[in-house]
C-alpha cells in the first residue's frame, strides 16, 4: 500500500470497478451516483452514496472515525 495506513484511507468513486477495487483492499467506499456508469452505484454496496462533493467529508469522515 505504499506505506498507507489503510484505516484512515477511503476511496471514492462512481463506477464498479471503484467499488470493488476499496472492497479488494480492505477499505471504505463512497460511491459518486452522478458518475458514468449505467447500472446505479448502489447496487454494488459501497459504504456509503453521494449526490454531491459537498457530502464527500462528512460521509468519509464517518467511515474511518
Amino acid at each position: 500500500m505504499a506505506g498507507g495506513r489503510t484505516k484512515q484511507a477511503v476511496m471514492v468513486g462512481d463506477t464498479h470497478t471503484d467499488v470493488l477495487t476499496a472492497q479488494n483492499a480492505g477499505i471504505p467506499v463512497v460511491a459518486m451516483d452522478l458518475g458514468y456508469s449505467d447500472i446505479r452505484v448502489e447496487k454494488f454496496e459501497p459504504d456509503r452514496v453521494i449526490s454531491s462533493f459537498d457530502d464527500l467529508y462528512s460521509e468519509a469522515a464517518v467511515l474511518v472515525s
